[in-house]
């Protein structure tokens, strides 16, 4: 994914690079979808929700430039893939989803995965 949709992309920063290699995408998809995980394609949560696609996220991202300092607040955070790949690059991200479902699968998600 990494090779294939985020570097060809001009995407250069490190830290983004290095999170999205650490973050296991499949990780926070649906079940269901889990196959889809690496697709150069969203993944659909529920009507009108998505993961962003892998390219989108790390375009984003770099933009960003977030710095190891900083706090980030990750509005809409579905299942938690976006925190969790944020995680990796600041110094803390406060994930707020309004879905008590996917807040719930996305705070046990983080958790196992050291972004808690």
């Amino acid at each position: 994914m990494v090779d294939t949709q985020v570097r060809p992309s001009d995407v250069t920063k490190y830290t983004v690079i290095e999170a999205f290699l650490e973050v296991p995408r499949e990780a926070f998809v649906p079940t269901g979808q889990r196959a889809a995980a690496y697709a150069d394609t969203c993944v659909t949560l529920d009507e009108g929700r998505v993961v962003l696609d892998p390219r989108t996220l790390a375009k984003i991202l770099d933009a960003l430039d977030i710095q190891h300092d900083e706090l980030v607040l990750d509005i809409g955070a579905g299942l938690g893939y976006s925190s969790a790949v944020i995680a990796r690059m600041a110094e803390a991200v406060i994930a707020v989803e309004a879905d008590e479902a996917f807040a719930a699968e996305a705070q046990a998600t983080l958790s196992e995965h050291g972004a808690d």
